[in-house]
């Protein structure tokens, strides 16, 4: 996906969530996250709520569902410095 300016729709029809990610719970922003019924409106929220976790100082796998959230491994492509 190149770096262009996109809508969250844009960016969420070509994320690849993680499969546990309907295990995020809480409040974000007055709303539970898991009781949103908009899909676009929850992966922001659950995206919201994974970021103020970790600004919290928690874990990606212990934040927000109990530890049952284990994070993909991220390939990262860019060529090694030399």
């Amino acid at each position: 996906m190149e770096l262009t300016h996109r809508s969250f729709e844009q960016f969420f029809d070509h994320a690849k969530l993680n499969t546990n990610a309907h295990l995020i719970t809480g409040v974000i922003c007055g709303y539970r996250v898991e009781e949103i019924e908009n899909p676009l409106t929850q992966q922001v929220r659950y995206l919201d709520k994974l970021v103020d976790e970790l600004a919290k100082g928690r874990k990606m796998d212990n934040a927000s569902c109990g530890g049952k959230f284990k994070p993909q491994k991220f390939r990262d492509n860019r060529p090694k410095p030399a």
